[in-house]
């Protein structure tokens, strides 16, 4: 009891990795919960193995906040956000769901293939926001959303579409406690003569059968064209090709984007924006 209690002072995760006193293998999780599989991002979707190499007892701690860097530089960073902590005797290893979101909406879902190393921290909005999403236990598409309004600029009007008390909350918290700014701008139609022309292909690859959804929205989230509408799918790779015609503001100086945003079994998987040069179609 003395030996276990003279080294029960805790060790962040990030520093016990570097003094080499853990191992560390964190993957998308592929096993069931609750007889339901969970996406590549949104609620216990990490899991994360913890070795202790060292001869002595171990308490590490995961802080909310904490990055996972993908394996593959096109799949997003995930972060972690609620506290986990691993008691580990000499030798022992221990398993755990974390809780995590992505935190680039521009790269692909993490991979069940691929693998993360835990590097960094979010500093600023994002660690409040990742310490407010932990302390209430969200694990919802919405918390989700909510950290890309930080990372990748989403409007965080998006949040007030859902008409439910968590987008509500974590709306008000980014507004009134972030100082997010949200887009009061009416959205009444304007005329508009000037049209562009844009052809695009889709492709992605199903792992097994399941429900898709593709959209292509604007700038401003608007819906510009359903490519999949929550179909039924058996795993293989689909591929699209599609026009959209988009209006042109007369008045607009900067790129215009399209986004094409995929979702699976109603959980939105990845986000990924195209810029539309104004003058080069």
């Amino acid at each position: 009891m003395q030996w276990t209690c003279a080294w029960s002072q805790s060790i962040d995760i990030e520093e016990a990795i570097k003094r080499k006193y853990i191992e560390v293998t964190a993957r998308v999780n592929t096993t069931p919960i609750d007889g339901h599989y969970v996406s590549g991002f949104t609620g216990e979707c990490i899991e994360l193995q913890v070795k202790n190499h060292s001869s002595v007892y171990r308490e590490i701690t995961l802080q909310p906040g904490q990055f996972l860097m993908p394996e593959d530089s096109n799949q997003q960073r995930m972060m972690n956000t609620l506290a986990y902590s691993f008691k580990l005797q000499p030798g022992q290893t221990m398993t755990k769901r974390i809780t995590a979101f992505c935190s680039q909406a521009s790269k692909g879902s993490p991979s069940s293939t691929k693998s993360f190393k835990l590097l960094n921290k979010a500093t600023g909005n994002l660690l409040l926001l990742a310490q407010f999403i932990g302390q209430h236990q969200y694990k919802s598409v919405d918390a989700q959303e909510a950290v890309w309004v930080l990372t990748n600029n989403h409007n965080v009007n998006s949040l007030l579409n859902n008409g439910n008390e968590e987008s509500s909350t974590l709306f008000q918290f980014l507004t009134t406690k972030l100082n997010i700014k949200p887009n009061l701008q009416s959205n009444s139609a304007t005329v508009n003569p000037w049209i562009r022309t844009v052809r695009i292909r889709v492709e992605y690859e199903m792992g097994r059968k399941s429900k898709m959804r593709v959209v292509v929205l604007n700038e401003k989230l608007e819906i510009l064209k359903v490519i999949v509408d929550n179909q039924v799918q058996e795993s293989g790779v689909y591929t699209y090709n599609t026009t959209l015609r988009i209006p042109i503001d007369r008045e607009i100086t900067e790129d215009q984007y399209c986004i094409v945003r995929y979702f699976k079994d109603d959980v939105q998987l990845c986000e990924r924006r195209y810029k539309l040069s104004r003058y080069n179609e």
